[in-house]
């Protein structure tokens, strides 16, 4: 789900509508890390973006990333490519309720740590 999720936030329209909502910590590392640049490249370019663009973002954002970061990388993506696509209403009430329970995880921590006396929280 992740990847057909990350598929659909390649569209400039759709990553608008939901930016506020998306956040890194629903997705697996890896793909976080796609989500991320997903999200600045978003932020630069007003267009929707390919799989290939992120790819060469990746790449010139990792220069020195080794054979193996870099293959991963595009396992990564050709992943998204090959990923199933959500349609636009399910893919918006997957990503709400999965901000839902985000913030609830985010909410419950913060409680935990106030409650082991951490008020810096």
């Amino acid at each position: 789900m992740q990847t057909s999720l990350l598929k659909s936030l390649l569209a400039a329209d759709f990553f608008e509508t939901h930016k506020g909502r998306v956040k890194p910590a629903m997705f697996d590392d890896g793909y976080a890390k796609i989500y991320e640049m997903i999200a600045t490249a978003h932020s630069k370019y007003s267009h929707d973006l390919s799989p290939t663009d992120i790819l060469a973002i990746w790449k010139a954002t990792h220069p020195a990333a080794t054979r193996t970061e870099a293959e991963l990388a595009h396992d990564a993506v050709l992943s998204i490519v090959e990923a199933d696509s959500l349609t636009p209403i399910v893919a918006s009430d997957v990503i709400e309720n999965l901000w839902k329970q985000e913030t609830g995880r985010e909410i419950a921590n913060l409680g935990i740590a106030l409650s082991e006396g951490h008020y810096d929280a």
